[in-house]
């Protein structure tokens, strides 16, 4: 298991992502937005203020899955408690990433240990999106020199789970080609 740890690897979720595991230059650190919000009642306050004006936009679904999601992170990355990931994965979660074991044990086995071994990990969460059984959470993780721009990708079952996690993760240049930032222009 720590060697495959010492590989790049995403959660969330969680999520966590679902989030999302990454490890950097044999530290394994994982995305949280403790670095935006002191407290986790600031984290969930502050997470769903920036969906409340779009839900008449959005179906029934899209709503409870954003909500998830966005509960998955609060309760298991930001708290650092994977066992709380029981609460929000499928049983038989399927996990993409494949340097990462797919099914909920081996998440919070996982995630157990990347809590323990690296204590201080951060991502700062710049939007989330639901578009029917998928949510995607596109987040900032300081890692490294410049920071890593990371997509994780959830499919939430009808039953209310997470099912399936897909995750992308690209590193922010030193030197781009434009001024846009990979996230927000001001």
């Amino acid at each position: 298991m720590n060697s495959d740890i010492s590989k790049t690897i995403c959660l969330v979720a969680t999520s966590s992502l679902i989030a999302m595991f990454l490890t950097f230059s044999n530290n394994v650190t994982i995305h949280s937005q403790e670095t935006h919000n002191s407290t986790l009642d600031n984290d969930i306050q502050n997470s769903t203020a920036t969906t409340a004006g779009h839900d008449q936009d959005r179906s029934a679904k899209e709503i409870r899955n954003d909500r998830i999601v966005r509960e998955f992170y609060n309760k298991v990355f930001f708290a650092k408690n994977a066992s709380a990931a029981v609460n929000y994965l499928e049983e038989d979660y399927i996990q993409h990433n494949p340097n990462v074991p797919t099914g909920r044990e081996a998440f919070i086995n996982a995630f157990t240990l990347i809590f323990e071994q690296s204590p201080n990990f951060s991502t700062q969460i710049q939007r989330i999106y639901a578009d029917g059984d998928y949510v995607i959470v596109h987040s900032f993780s300081p890692i490294g020199d410049t920071g890593n721009s990371i997509v994780d990708i959830y499919r939430v079952n009808d039953n209310g789970n997470i099912a399936e996690h897909w995750d992308v993760l690209q590193q922010i240049p030193s030197n781009p080609a434009n001024n846009n930032t990979m996230f927000y222009l001001d």
